[in-house]
């Protein structure tokens, strides 16, 4: 479980920032449900305006994410990937700090800093720190392992290590590059001190967002066809809830194609052999007719089954007196969206992942996003205690109306807010005076909370509209005209 997140210098953000999920004691003592970590919250919301920073701040957790995953690997250039925040000269060249506070895999808690220096493409300082175990009298962390760089000696650098540390120190030393993590390059090599921490970072948080939809369809089709649980509880979800789909499932046109010509055996040309046909034509345009059929007949007898299926998402639904099979391209954007978002929480749920969705409203009805909010809130429907975290502009769930319960307490609710040289700010609800019994709602779009678009751009889209509208003015006669 992510339990705090902080960092400096990336994209929007060039002071430092700190990100908790750490409940208040109010919260605690007001939480129904008991959790087996009841300290830690597993939902968390952040607001504000567009082109406020909220997207940056995803970004920088998924590219501390995306670092240990991939540092490793030849093709990651950390000056490419790094952008410090731009909008100020001194930042541009200065070092990007990240603080990663989680559990990991193990039930330990870690603490795993990184500064990074974004225009040389090099590590200046990384450690990793693990505390007490669970239920310990006394609550402390120990180094596992430190390295920082060393002044005015080019790309060295001094390392050190803490009593729980197993590991051949030298090899790792020897491997380390300036601008690879050397988390990954212990789990790269099966180190097993730091192979929790290395698991939460590089696997367990993942991020979502409407350019990542496209590959979420791919694996559900990929999953439907070989019959995984997973898929066929998310084809099961949809089925059951109201949507007009009776099933989902994962079609190979090929196969389809030749099942038909089974069936049309001894009629002539099957479809199939016809699909076949045209793709030798293709192949040899100077391949004869006859000869091309009969290598298309031949062909037609092979089960495609055998071969790399052509899979195609095929969605039943059921008419007043009967039933009719849609494939993709008739499906709207919204129910392909809504597809790939329900399998993503069904595995972070199932799996215990911490879900991060960037604009979670554009693609779910606030009421979906409000009951997928519950999910998360609810040990009997997330036994495992994923956690999600998304950007969203749907004020729903902090409204309260009359005795209604609102979704998210006090200390879920986060705000990100740009000055005026273009600089963001992260701060949480609990940071600015209120009560639990306000209406929060209806106080952020009033903007007192902040974090809210510029309250006069109505009047400086109505001034362009007038520009745009204003007639131009004949131009002035020239001496011949007023000669003539």
């Amino acid at each position: 479980m992510l339990i705090n997140f902080s960092f400096s210098n990336f994209k929007s953000f060039k002071d430092p920032q700190q990100f908790s999920l750490e409940r208040t004691g109010v919260a605690q003592k007001n939480e129904p449900y008991d959790w087996p970590h009841n300290e830690l919250s597993t939902v968390a919301a952040i607001y504000g305006g567009n082109a406020s920073g909220k997207s940056s701040f995803i970004e920088a957790l998924s590219f501390v994410s995306h670092y240990v995953a991939r540092g490793f690997s030849d093709g990651f250039d950390l000056s490419k990937e790094l952008h410090p925040f731009a909008l100020d000269k001194s930042s541009s060249s200065a070092i990007s700090s990240f603080l990663v506070d989680f559990l990991g895999q193990d039930g330990r808690r870690y603490r795993y800093e990184l500064d990074l220096d974004g225009p040389k493409g090099v590590v200046t300082y990384e450690s990793l720190r693990i505390f007490s175990e669970p239920g310990a009298a006394r609550v402390c962390s120990s180094r596992l392992f430190e390295r920082e760089a060393r002044k005015g000696k080019g790309a060295t650098y001094g390392y050190s290590y803490g009593n729980l540390f197993r590991g051949r120190r030298s090899v790792y030393e020897d491997a380390v590059k300036p601008g690879t993590p050397m988390l990954s390059v212990m789990a790269a090599m099966n180190n097993q001190t730091v192979m929790p921490a290395f698991e939460f970072l590089a696997h367990q948080v993942g991020f979502y967002d409407a350019s990542l939809y496209e590959d979420e369809l791919y694996g559900i089709t990929e999953d439907l066809y070989k019959n995984k649980g997973g898929a066929e509880a998310l084809s099961q979800l949809i089925a059951g809830s109201g949507f007009g789909i009776g099933a989902v499932q994962a079609r190979d046109q090929l196969s389809d194609l030749y099942d038909a010509s089974q069936e049309t055996a001894g009629a002539g040309d099957s479809p199939y052999e016809e699909y076949l046909s045209s793709v030798l034509m293709v192949q040899d345009p100077t391949m004869d007719k006859e000869e091309r059929l009969q290598k298309a007949k031949k062909l037609a007898r092979v089960n495609p089954d055998q071969a790399i299926p052509n899979l195609k998402l095929a969605f039943t639904h059921q008419g007043k007196d009967c039933k009719a099979v849609f494939n993709r391209s008739q499906e709207s954007n919204g129910t392909l969206a809504m597809l790939a978002f329900f399998s993503m929480a069904l595995r972070a749920i199932h799996n215990g992942e911490v879900a991060i969705v960037d604009e979670i409203d554009t693609s779910l009805h606030p009421i979906l996003v409000e009951q997928l909010v519950e999910l998360f809130k609810d040990p009997a429907t997330n036994p495992n205690e994923a956690q999600l975290i998304f950007t969203t502009h749907d004020t729903s769930l902090i409204t309260k109306s009359g005795n209604d319960e609102r979704p998210l307490a006090r200390d879920q609710i986060w705000f990100v807010e740009k000055d005026c040289y273009g600089a963001a700010t992260l701060y949480p609800l609990t940071s600015v005076q209120s009560r639990e019994a306000e209406n929060h709602g209806r106080n952020y779009l009033h903007g007192i909370y902040g974090a809210i678009p510029d309250p006069v751009f109505h009047e400086r889209f109505a001034h362009v509209i007038q520009l745009l509208n204003q007639k131009p003015e004949p131009d002035a006669p020239t001496e011949e005209a007023e000669d003539e």
